[in-house]
């Protein structure tokens, strides 16, 4: 089983505010110098910094169907490529609106990820039925630099497959 999807991630991280925040700019790549985006937020103590990151999957995974009854029950495992789409890092604060300083620098264009899936399924005919599926993704080689960081992934996915 193969196809095409997208992956959206968001990653908030708040910090306490001083000046050493905006000194240097560790894995990030900003639009223009951390100093610049210090007096905007004089009067805040903690800063977010929201990360917005989304990939193409492509993913290609072998399904086994355990029973195919009106109600059945399948499995699949495989693995999904991914490809960077948006990688995005936002400043925000309470006196301060969300806005773009830059993208992070240790993300890869591209990523695997491996794949487990419990399939439930209710036949409404032969060739149509709807599905519902919880999925697991274990993505590794996602981050350049950085040893000990491997993202995870759970869904709930549902939908409607029509076989040919």
């Amino acid at each position: 089983q193969t196809g095409i999807g997208m992956l959206q991630s968001h990653r908030f991280t708040k910090v306490e505010n001083n000046n050493s925040l905006f000194v240097s700019s560790h894995n990030l790549s900003t639009d223009s110098p951390m100093q610049y985006y210090a007096p905007q937020f004089l009067n805040d103590d903690k800063i977010t910094f929201h990360e917005e990151i989304s990939y193409i999957e492509v993913p290609l995974e072998a399904y086994y169907i355990w029973s195919n009854n009106k109600v059945g029950l399948a499995t699949s495992f495989g693995i999904s490529l991914f490809f960077l789409n948006k990688n995005d890092v936002f400043l925000l604060s309470d006196s301060v609106t969300k806005f773009r300083i830059g993208s992070l620098n240790n993300t890869i264009q591209q990523n695997i990820s491996i794949n487990a899936k419990l399939n439930v399924f209710y036949n409404l005919t032969k060739k149509l039925q709807l599905d519902v599926y919880p999925e697991i993704q274990f993505q590794f080689m996602s981050h350049k630099h950085v040893s000990n960081f491997y993202p995870y992934y759970f869904s709930l996915k549902a939908g409607v497959s029509y076989k040919f």
